[in-house]
This record gives structure tokens, sequence and C-alpha cells, in this order.
């Protein structure tokens, strides 16, 4: 946004919620606080994308050991 826009929110009627803290969670994302775990997000899917690229190898290794372990947690036979 830019700094001269203004903008409005109309709150005709309270957000009702079956759960206690999801009120409280959308407040947290009004106050800028899901910016922050989307930066968050965007920056280790950046590393792990740098990662990849640079290790192919490695990373190849660690994704067949882990889908081995969890085929082996699930027993699907």
């Amino acid at each position: 946004m830019s700094q001269g826009s203004t903008t409005t929110r109309s709150s005709s009627s309270p957000k009702v919620s079956s759960k206690p803290g999801e009120q409280d969670a959308s407040k947290d994302c009004e106050l800028g606080e899901c910016e922050d775990f989307q930066a968050l997000v965007d920056d280790v899917t950046a590393s792990v994308t740098r990662y990849c690229r640079q290790r192919p190898t490695a990373a190849a290794l660690g994704l067949f050991a882990l889908g081995f372990f969890v085929g082996w947690k699930i027993k699907p036979w």
C-alpha cells in the first residue's frame, strides 16, 4: 500500500468464533504478524531451494531417507 492511501474496515457485525483462540489469531494478522510469518516461509523456501540446487545428491538422499522412514512407519502392506 502507498502511504497516502487510506483503507476503511467496516465491522457491521462482530466475528463469531467457535474456537477461543481464533479471534486472537485474526488480531495478530491485522497487526502484521502474518506478513512476518510469510517472510519467514519465503526465506526458508529460498534457502531450501538454494541448498537443493547446490547439493542435489544430498537433497535426493535426504528425501529418499525421509520417504523410506515414513513408508516404514505407516506400513502400507
